[in-house]
């Protein structure tokens, strides 16, 4: 098929990456391929520690899609990226925890009940101050060097204006406090 007729199948990497919501990725099996390109493309990737990760796409005689270079790139850097790439050998959860591509491991059995609390975690938090978070962290992905952090910190503080001149402010910064004291 052609990229127009498979339509927005290749661009569901760029929607989980890009969209307003936090994206999480909870891995229990394998995770290869696009599958792993997908994940990739979650703010979150969280795992037990059963499954294996492989690009995969070199062992069929393809190039890769779902924007896993993109995102490998950026998740494990360039030389490392380039090794899973283009080796695409089998990790273990271990190794992908290590390597930073993902960033918790549980035990098969509790990694739905966590991957759940952690959830409701992100959820219980202030919708507006998450989605612009969200929104500071795929700036800082695409502000450039020549850009510089005075241009990042411009469009940040624009958006923590956001959050700090509503009129709950007071309220949401006590409550925050206390509950942070009692944790």
């Amino acid at each position: 098929p052609t990229a127009e007729e498979m339509g927005d199948l290749h661009q569901a990497s760029a929607i989980l990456h890009t969209m307003p919501q936090v994206t999480i990725a909870v891995i229990d099996g394998g995770c290869a391929g696009a599958g792993l390109g997908y994940a990739a493309a979650c703010d979150l990737r969280w795992a037990s520690t059963r499954p294996r990760f492989s690009t995969a796409f070199l062992n069929v005689g393809v190039s890769g899609d779902m924007g896993a270079a993109w995102s490998l790139t950026r998740l494990l850097g360039p030389a490392r990226a380039r090794e899973w790439l283009y080796f695409a050998e089998k990790y273990s959860a271990q190794d992908a925890l290590s390597a930073g591509f993902v960033t918790r491991l549980f035990a098969a059995e509790d990694l739905h009940a966590h991957a759940r609390d952690l959830a409701l975690n992100l959820c219980a938090r202030d919708p507006l101050a998450m989605r612009l978070m969200k929104a500071n962290c795929l700036t800082a992905e695409i502000t450039g060097d020549e850009n510089g952090i005075e241009a990042f910190i411009r469009t940040e503080t624009e958006r923590h204006l956001q959050t700090t001149q509503r009129p709950d402010l007071a309220a949401r910064m006590r409550e925050g406090y206390l509950k942070a004291r009692t944790q």
